[in-house]
C-alpha cells in the first residue's frame, strides 16, 4: 500500500520515473499502539502531542475508539473518525522536502476522552535509505528548489540536537535553502 501512495504521489507531478529509486530506497517500521484511558477530569485529555511525522509517509489505521485529529490550513482541528475499512495516509517531513513543499506534512495529535474503551492503531511508516533529491519535475519558476539532498538518518540526528528540538519546521532547518 505505500508503494502504491507513494507511486500515485510521483505520477501525480510527472516524477514516476524517480519512482523506482524511491521504492528501493523505502524501509518500514511497523507499530502497534496502545494509548492511556482518561481518567478525570485533572488528566490532560492529550494522548499524543501535536506533531508532524519524520518519514516519507505513514499509514495508519485505527481501531473503533475515537481520538485522532488532524490539523487544517486554516488551523482547525478535525476528528479523523475511525472506521473498520479505511486507513488514513499522512505525509511526512521528508515527503513534504521531496516533493518540494508541493506536499505538507500533516500536522496531528491523539485526543483522549473520558471513555472506559482503550483506543489502539497500527502505524507503518515509511522512511528512506540515503540521499534523495528533490525531483526536477518538482521545481519550477512557482516552486524554486527549496531543500538540499535530504539523508533521513542526518534529519532524524538533528531532531534530537538542540537545533532541532527548537525549531517550528526542522525540515527546513535540516536542509532547507534559504530557511
Amino acid at each position: 500500500m505505500s508503494e502504491t501512495v507513494i507511486r500515485m504521489v510521483a505520477e501525480s507531478y510527472g516524477a514516476e520515473r524517480v519512482f523506482e529509486s524511491i521504492r528501493e530506497s523505502a524501509f518500514y517500521t511497523l507499530r502497534f499502539v496502545k494509548y492511556r484511558t482518561w481518567r478525570s477530569s485533572d488528566e490532560s485529555e492529550v494522548g499524543l502531542l501535536a506533531h508532524r511525522d519524520t518519514g516519507f509517509i505513514t499509514i495508519l489505521h485505527q481501531h473503533e475508539v475515537e481520538g485522532l485529529q488532524i490539523k487544517t490550513k486554516d488551523g482547525q482541528w478535525i476528528d479523523a473518525k475511525p472506521s473498520p475499512s479505511s486507513f488514513i495516509v499522512l505525509a511526512g517531513y521528508t515527503l513534504m522536502a521531496w516533493s518540494n513543499d508541493r506536499v505538507q506534512a500533516c500536522e496531528h495529535q491523539v485526543s483522549t476522552t473520558e471513555n472506559e474503551k482503550i483506543r489502539y492503531s497500527i502505524g507503518l511508516f515509511t522512511y528512506t535509505k540515503g540521499e534523495i533529491h528533490v525531483p526536477e519535475e518538482m521545481v519550477d519558476e512557482k516552486h524554486p528548489l527549496g531543500y538540499k539532498p535530504i539523508d533521513s538518518f542526518g534529519f532524524h540526528a538533528f531532531l534530537l540536537s538542540k537545533e532541532g528540538h527548537k525549531s517550528a519546521f526542522p525540515i527546513k532547518a535540516y536542509c532547507g535553502i534559504n530557511n
